[in-house]
């Protein structure tokens, strides 16, 4: 793990990956190439008009995979750091590093089998897609506040299965080595774990969001709109796929959170924005109705439905993290509420001192609302107060709430915070509401916590640092497979048409010279590596820069039409390649 980023919080840190210069393999520079010259060609004229000044700014190039501390470097001067990450990071933690101003960036890169489009994150994605236009004030704008709200919406066990099973499904078919049965049964796996959804979370609504704007987002004219999404950005398969008039374009509104999508199929239908600023608009409104503004007792459902760890926060400002078992509602006001296994309690997101989860490891429960004979919360009343409505240190209160909850007990603190009551504790204390008994003195100590109204529910645990994890989601590293001695002999191949090209462009080659390298290595390719046609891609285009055209340029040319006829999932990607070979450099 790198050391270096001494900002991110402990429970991030285990996310954080080391990128090093000599991992990638030549075929994995070449793929790089092969993609981001044919993006670039086509996105000069399809995407947004800042995605040459983006590329510029954040010093991606076309010749080689970058570093990723490289490109961090460029983005701090418009507010952004970059974070090597490995494969899939869970949503709540990529949401976190956004919302402080790092962009996850997976160091894996796709196979040659996956160019045009792949399910999982890649530095083809992640840096050539999303850093892009993080130099964009307007844009970074909209993530910076996108990342605030995301952080706070409250995401559903359903929704951890859902991020497994694509977590699972991905890592499976972008490794060479996964067979049909391992791939089919990550496939059933996430059909059923989306066959399970019962409800559309405030998480999910996010990632809609997010997927139909950073992801597949359109921008400008609705008749001829232009591209900012990463997901296109990064595919060239998707990229032209969305010219043609079987992709509906659909003016972009909040609305867009009503069309679920699939992250390995390519998209029925995309949206439109009018401009950056259209995008904090359509933000704003989706998260006006998300339980952290609204609170109450919609939020309380929100958090009680999901069945995951999340936070209910009083008008006094006490903070309840964990799960919400149950909560009573009378005049559509909530009056008590109960959490189940371990919970925390914190003002200002900051855990209190002896009130963490092991102290509450077996759940926690309050009562909301005034007492009887005071309209005023007792968070704001002095000692004097509430001493004459019945709190007396040291002795048996016997307290009335108005929901009709009664409260017999030994008061032995008042715990204050920033001049308010945040919660009180009874020994021998107990609780009834009619005939039911909803707390006993033999279940140890009552801690009242103070309130009479829920203001906010917001996902996740108010001191993350503190709670820990709320899911067992452990970082799991993608492992660089060990290249048989066939491999080793292919990517010297590569290695030997890269150091080629470079001195043909440094003009220490001559034509002669250029010829005679090129011949043995098409000889030697041609014999050991036919089945490569990545490699027949890159000769192709040392061969245009000959005087004239080798007798074995022919060759290539029927090969990669034979190879291109016989894959129609990459037919138009090489057939596109043989017309760019012509340009040795963008």
């Amino acid at each position: 793990m790198n050391t270096a980023f001494n900002d991110i919080p402990a429970h991030l840190k285990q996310y954080v990956a080391a990128q090093s210069s000599d991992e990638y393999t030549p075929i994995q520079h070449a793929t790089w190439r092969f993609i981001l010259r044919q993006l670039k060609v086509f996105l000069e004229k399809h995407a947004h008009p800042f995605y040459l000044e983006g590329m510029k700014k954040s010093g991606i190039e076309v010749d080689r995979i970058p570093s990723i501390s490289e490109i961090s470097s460029k983005l701090e001067d418009y507010g952004w750091r970059c974070v090597p990450v490995s494969g899939f990071l869970p949503p709540a933690a990529f949401m976190e590093l956004q919302a402080m101003s790092y962009l996850p960036i997976a160091k894996e890169i796709r196979g040659v089998h996956h160019i045009p489009y792949t399910p999982a994150p890649d530095i083809v994605h992640e840096a050539a897609g999303h850093a892009t236009y993080l130099p964009h004030p307007d844009f970074a704008e909209y993530l910076h506040s996108y990342a605030q709200i995301s952080k706070k919406c409250i995401i559903s066990s359903e929704d951890f299965a859902i991020y497994q099973a694509i977590r699972e499904l991905s890592d499976v078919k972008e490794s060479p080595g996964s067979t049909t049965e391992q791939v089919q049964a990550a496939t059933k796996n996430l059909e059923t774990a989306i066959a399970n959804v019962t409800y559309v979370s405030e998480a999910t609504k996010v990632s809609r969001l997010y997927w139909w704007t950073a992801e597949y987002g359109l921008i400008g004219d609705i008749k001829n709109p232009k591209i900012y999404g990463a997901g296109l950005l990064s595919s060239i398969s998707e990229s032209k796929n969305f010219l043609s008039e079987k992709v509906k374009k659909i003016p972009l509104s909040v609305e867009c959170i009503d069309y679920a999508f699939d992250i390995t199929e390519e998209q029925p239908q995309l949206f439109v924005a009018k401009d950056f600023a259209h995008l904090n608009k359509v933000l704003t409104e989706m998260g006006s109705t998300f339980s952290y503004i609204t609170g109450g007792e919609t939020g309380l459902s929100e958090a009680k439905r999901a069945k995951t760890v999340n936070t209910v926060e009083l008008n006094s400002g006490l903070q309840i993290s964990g799960k919400l078992a149950e909560y009573r509602v009378k005049d559509l006001k909530p009056y008590y509420i109960r959490f189940e296994g371990p919970c925390q309690l914190s003002f200002d997101n900051r855990q209190l001192p002896g009130h963490e989860k092991e102290y509450h490891q077996h759940g926690y429960s309050t009562i909301i609302g005034n007492v009887i004979g005071s309209q005023t919360c007792l968070s704001l009343l002095d000692m004097k107060s509430l001493h004459d409505l019945g709190f007396q240190s040291g002795k048996v209160c016997n307290i009335s709430f108005e929901s009709g909850i009664q409260l017999s007990g030994v008061l032995t603190e008042v715990f204050q915070k920033n001049g308010k009551n945040l919660f009180f504790t009874f020994t021998e204390c107990t609780l009834t509401h009619g005939e039911e008994v909803l707390f006993k003195p033999e279940w140890g100590t009552f801690d009242l916590g103070i309130g009479t109204y829920v203001s906010s529910v917001f996902g996740g645990p108010a001191d993350h640092a503190c709670y820990g994890e709320i899911e067992n989601f452990k970082a799991v590293a993608i492992p660089t497979p060990k290249p048989t001695e066939k491999e080793k002999r292919l990517f010297l191949q590569y290695s030997k048409v890269a150091d080629v090209r470079k001195a043909f462009l440094s003009k220490k080659l001559s034509p002669q010279t250029l010829e005679e390298r090129c011949e043995d290595l098409y000889k030697i390719v041609s014999r050991d590596f036919p089945s490569d046609w990545l490699l027949f891609v890159e000769l192709l285009e040392l061969s245009h820069q000959l005087p004239t055209p080798p007798k074995w340029h022919g060759s290539i040319l029927t090969h990669l039409k034979n190879v291109a006829d016989a894959n129609p999932e990459l037919s138009t990607h090489i057939l596109d390649s043989i017309k760019l070979a012509p340009e040795l450099v963008i």
